[in-house]
């Protein structure tokens, strides 16, 4: 019955839902045979633009005839002049009828909307024109001329269509008002058959709803009210069975289950009770476990019971590790002075607390970085073997790898020979080693081992780890605690020795203080020293650049270390140059071995000459006599330093002489004191310059000795150093003599620089980046400028 209410329902809904859209196609039609009547119109009226529009028109009027699902009647469309007749009644026609009549009227309006379409609006016609044209003779006489026109006419089918179109249109619109009036009828007659149909089916369900309801009532609901009863005294404890089950039906079948389920409950109930009471190991009567859901209450509880046995379990091991970390936290308290006795107490005990059999305790000794080593400290139970082997290095067997390894080293597969376990009446290996790194902060300090019969838990395993990291802990504080004491110890001996040491150093401050004082006062002393010594050395300076005689000094070798400027035209060098050379490198071999020998005879006995007529032939082809005087010159502590000389050139002297002799002959007595006088008088001069030599040489021998001395040429290169420069330096002779300033020191330091003055820079020198305050002297000449600091 539902189903045919519900097909009956839904034809009536389509019949409905198709009249609407048959309304909606007609006013449709209407509208757009409103705007054909218009549009053609407008075209016959000469509109050209508006030909598209009347197309878009006609296939819309077109597919909204073919919406109307109208079949085509197959009749001749009437003539151009024939009209449909006006004296129907479209009040009498049927629905279908007037659907016919609109779709006749658009077969025969379509051809005329077909002419608007293709015909064109005008057509050309031509017309001949006849005239007469007066000869002008004296008969009168006319002649004809004919000539064509073209004359544009308006189409008059295209008229006779559109007029058609009119009266068409507006009979097609009054004839779909019509049918739309029809189609809204027959809508409002299906609407009230269907409103009666919905009442008929209406009074049927509500008849089948109360017969179905006092028959639910009677076989469901009420054997429903007693199950729900029983469920209820189920839910508040009473589990009592009910008599439903002897029911030969669905209900029935639902309380026998209920009933199984009540059993299930008492025999849960009393298993519940059992565990409450601790019996942990109590089981469901008739129940194979093997075959229960897994969502079952059955299966829940016995998952419950194993999980209270590992709660149990659980409970247990944690009360054994935090009663042991307990423990062993008291020992390492209590326990501080010796990482030795420390160790002892600590494997005993353990060894104890785990049950094993055998323990050792290694400590890591880092004294010696280079051989670091893990020491056996503490052990138990351990055979001779064992502890003859009392260390490891980083890597070397099972404890040396749990060192290197940093994780800890459990073993069930004992090498046979690794370790036994003795007893009186023999010995085994035992079943499993365990070896712990003592870390903590990712630092190692030992490695516990353990050896047992018994294999170890997993727990057993995590208290021994988390035990390493309280055993390292304390092994580092005893450690640094008695390295404390080893540097505490040592503080108070260095404390000592710094008393002592404070009141020697106090009395070397006094002594200190003196020295100070008294190298204050040397200073001054050396400051004035050098100054006068300056003035000696400008002295000695301004004899040698300005005399006539020829001055000079020689080493021990015979090799020339200062010469007068006087002397430059004698030599083949530059004066530079001739520092260092000696007599063999300008003059005659047999000459320069005389002077050599001589020379080395005055050093040797300590005795030279004075005021001697010596005749020298040079290598540059000079030949000249000389009144020569050469004496020994020695340092401060006697030691003689070589040879000095003046020489007095009396060539030209010597040569009027002869001169004056060969050419006047003059009296001899006469030439002879001439002579002589010139003779005392050059001995005179020479006895005063070597005396000022003399002086001069030791002054300098004294600044010498006490000062650091270099001397720079014109061009600006080094000509001399002293013993005391070259040391303060770090440099030999070789390394500076003769070579450029820059080697030495910047150039720019010795811009500025007056003659004859003495200015005080502080220098930094090259070679090994000394700084020293200078004095800075140039000479009168400025050929030389000396550097000298004390």
């Amino acid at each position: 019955m539902a189903v045919f209410n519900f097909f009956l329902v839904d034809h009536y809904q389509k019949n409905l839902l198709e009249d609407t859209e048959q309304i909606n196609s007609l006013r449709k039609l209407q509208t757009l045979t409103t705007r054909l009547k218009r549009e053609s119109q407008a075209y016959v009226d000469g509109d050209l633009l508006i030909k598209p529009k009347i197309e878009s028109t006609y296939n819309g009027i077109s597919n909204t005839i073919a919406e109307l699902n109208i079949a085509s009647l197959e009749e001749e469309i009437i003539d151009d002049d024939a009209f449909v007749s006006d004296s129907v009644d479209y009040e009498l026609m049927s629905l279908q009828g007037l659907k016919f009549e609109l779709h006749k009227k658009w077969d025969h309006i379509q051809p005329h909307i077909e002419n608007l379409l293709f015909e064109p609006l005008s057509r050309d016609t031509v017309v001949e024109e006849i005239k007469q044209i007066p000869l002008n003779d004296s008969l009168n006489t006319y002649t004809t001329e004919t000539s064509k026109k073209i004359l544009s006419i308006s189409n008059s089918r295209l008229q006779k269509s559109n007029n058609y179109i009119k009266k068409t249109s507006d009979k097609i619109i009054s004839l779909t008002d019509t049918i739309i009036y029809k189609e809204k009828e027959a809508k409002k007659e299906d609407h009230s058959d269907l409103t009666f149909v919905l009442f008929v089916f209406l009074l049927l369900f509500s008849a089948a709803i109360i017969f179905i309801y006092l028959y639910v009532r009677k076989q469901v609901l009420e054997p429903l009210n007693e199950l729900r009863q029983a469920t209820e005294k189920v839910s508040s404890g009473e589990l009592a069975e009910t008599d439903l089950a002897a029911n030969k039906n669905e209900v029935g079948e639902i309380a026998s289950h209920i009933n199984k389920i009540i059993g299930n409950l008492k025999t849960a109930t009393n298993f519940v009770k059992n565990i409450e009471e601790g019996k942990l190991d109590s089981t469901f009567e008739n129940i194979n476990e093997e075959e229960l859901n897994e969502e079952s209450l059955e299966k829940a509880l016995l998952t419950m019971r194993e999980q209270m046995k590992k709660v149990e379990v659980a409970d247990k091991e944690r009360k054994w590790t935090s009663e042991g970390l307990a423990k062993f936290v008291d020992i390492l308290r209590t326990t501080d002075d010796s990482v030795s006795k420390l160790g002892d107490i600590i494997i005993s005990n353990l060894v104890k607390y785990t049950n094993s059999n055998q323990g050792g305790l290694y400590i890591i000794n880092d004294d010696n970085t280079n051989n670091i080593k893990l020491e056996l400290v503490s052990l138990f139970a351990f055979d001779t073997k064992k502890y003859d082997h009392k260390s490891y290095r980083i890597g070397e067997g099972l404890v040396g790898q749990t060192y290197q390894e940093r994780e800890t080293i459990y073993l069930l597969e004992i090498p046979h020979d690794y370790i036994s376990i003795t007893s009186g009446l023999g010995g085994a290996n035992p079943r499993a080693i365990l070896l712990v790194p003592l870390k903590i902060n990712e630092e190692i300090y030992g490695v516990i081992e353990l050896a047992s019969f018994q294999e170890y838990e997993q727990y057993e395993i995590d208290f021994v780890e988390k035990l390493g990291e309280s055993i390292a802990s304390t092994i580092s504080t005893v450690k640094n605690n008695q390295r404390t004491k080893i540097l505490l110890e040592d503080s108070q001996a260095l404390t000592e020795q710094m008393r002592s040491q404070e009141e020697e150093m106090r009395q070397n401050m006094e002594e200190l203080q003196a020295t100070q004082e008294q190298l204050t006062r040397q200073m001054n002393e050396n400051n004035q020293m050098q100054e006068d010594l300056l003035k000696e050395k400008a002295l000695l300076d301004a004899l040698l650049n300005n005399l006539p005689d020829y001055i000079y000094f020689k080493d021990t070798e015979s090799r020339f270390i200062r010469i007068s400027k006087s002397m430059e035209k004698l030599f083949p060098y530059p004066l530079d140059e001739m520092i260092g050379k000696s007599d063999f490198d300008f003059q005659q071999k047999e000459a320069a071995q005389k002077f050599y020998d001589e020379e080395q005879e005055i050093m040797n006995k300590g005795i030279g000459y004075t005021n001697e007529m010596v005749h020298e032939v040079m290598t540059n082809g000079t030949d000249q006599w000389v009144i020569t005087t050469k004496l020994p010159f020695y340092d401060k502590d006697g030691n003689c330093m070589g040879t000095f000389g003046t020489s007095k050139d009396i060539t030209d002297i010597r040569d009027q002489i002869e001169s004056s002799v060969s050419q006047k002959a003059p009296d001899i007595t006469e030439i002879e004191e001439a002579l002589n006088q010139q003779m005392e008088e050059l001995k005179i001069t020479q006895e005063q310059l070597d005396s000022k030599l003399i002086m001069s040489e030791t002054s300098l021998k004294a600044f010498d000795a006490i000062s650091n001395i270099i001397i720079i040429n014109s061009e600006e290169k080094i000509s001399y150093a002293n013993e005391n420069a070259l040391k303060s330096l770090d440099l030999k002779k070789i390394e500076l003599i003769n070579q450029g300033i820059d080697t030495l020191l910047d150039k720019s330091v010795l811009t500025n620089i007056e003659r004859d003055q003495i200015l005080t820079k502080s220098l930094t020198f090259k070679p090994n980046r000394s700084t020293k305050l200078v004095n800075i002297y140039a000479d009168i000449s400025k050929n030389y400028i000396h550097l000298i600091w004390i």
